[in-house]
């Protein structure tokens, strides 16, 4: 790890597997947040146990490895919205999710607000609307 440490980024403590589990994790999380992958698959990829990778998660990040996975999920869909012209739906299935009404459940239970409310807002338009119907 010493190697791999670039010249002006913090140095890991020796020892910091928590830390170094979590990089890695987040690391695969940018490779398949659209899939759906179960947290066992992300921990079995990493060579760890599902408790060892909650473990560190919650001990490096403050967060499970779900709520990992979902911070990352409605980060890219808040992108989506606010830079894609594409409806709901079609954001909805590009992040892996099958049902368009279950995406906008997802999003609106974690952000607060609905998919098509969030682009509004985001956006200042008022022709949102007519992209949610499509």
């Amino acid at each position: 790890m010493r190697a791999a440490a670039q010249p002006g980024e913090p140095a890991l403590a020796a020892g910091d597997r928590d830390y170094a589990l979590v990089c890695r994790f987040r690391e695969a999380l940018e490779d398949g947040f659209r899939t759906n992958r179960s947290i066992a698959d992300y921990a079995r990829a990493l060579g760890v146990t599902t408790h060892r990778l909650n473990q560190a998660c919650r001990t490096r990040a403050g967060k499970s490895p779900s709520g990992l996975l979902h911070e990352r999920t409605i980060v890219e869909a808040k992108r989506y919205l606010v830079y894609l012209d594409r409806s709901v739906a079609e954001i909805g299935y590009e992040l892996g999710f099958e049902d368009p009404a279950y995406f906008s459940r997802y999003f609106t239970r974690r952000v607060g607000t609905t998919p098509g409310s969030y682009r509004r807002r985001m956006t200042g338009s008022q022709d949102g609307a007519a992209a949610d119907m499509q």
